[in-house]
């Protein structure tokens, strides 16, 4: 918990019926409320978020996933709600099932809850249930990509080995 003497900008959450959007001071999350998952991210005006969203959850019962995939991005009818708000974290969350790219359902649904703090701290936690007996070859958690140019400053390598004499 923050004391009195402790400075910063209030966290901001604003919301429509497509999306959630939370902004501190050098960042914007921005959720989708049809699938429950993080379709932009905004860190010092660069946007990260290249084409899928985060976590980009799936599923398959085949040996190759790519034969047959169910994903959390197909979810339009997700439930997501605001736990909790305050200046210093807000807390939502989101249930959703997974669907192929043809509308159909899979017997596993999903909870996300996310937990944003006032830095720009989030937590992601995912807890999957299976709603019929089914076997799953592939439970797969982050398959999303950032922009390469925007994410290069994250580990640039001849930095690590410069030192100041």
């Amino acid at each position: 918990m923050l004391d009195g003497s402790t400075s910063f900008d209030p966290l901001k959450l604003k919301e429509d019926p497509k999306q959630i959007i939370i902004s501190g001071t050098t960042f914007q999350y921005v959720f989708n409320k049809n699938n429950g998952l993080i379709s932009q991210i905004e860190i010092l005006g660069d946007s990260f978020v290249k084409d899928l969203p985060i976590p980009s959850l799936y599923l398959s019962t085949e040996i190759d996933p790519r034969t047959k995939v169910y994903e959390a991005r197909y979810e339009q009818n997700a439930k997501f709600d605001v736990i909790k708000e305050s200046d210093e974290e807000i807390l939502i969350k989101s249930e959703g099932r997974y669907y192929d790219s043809k509308g159909n359902l899979s017997p596993m649904k999903y909870t996300i809850t996310y937990k944003v703090d006032f830095d720009g701290v989030i937590k992601v936690s995912v807890n999957n249930t299976a709603l019929d007996n089914f076997s799953i070859r592939w439970l797969c958690f982050a398959k999303g990509a950032f922009k390469l140019d925007v994410c290069e400053y994250l580990s640039y390598l001849p930095d690590l080995s410069f030192t100041e004499s």
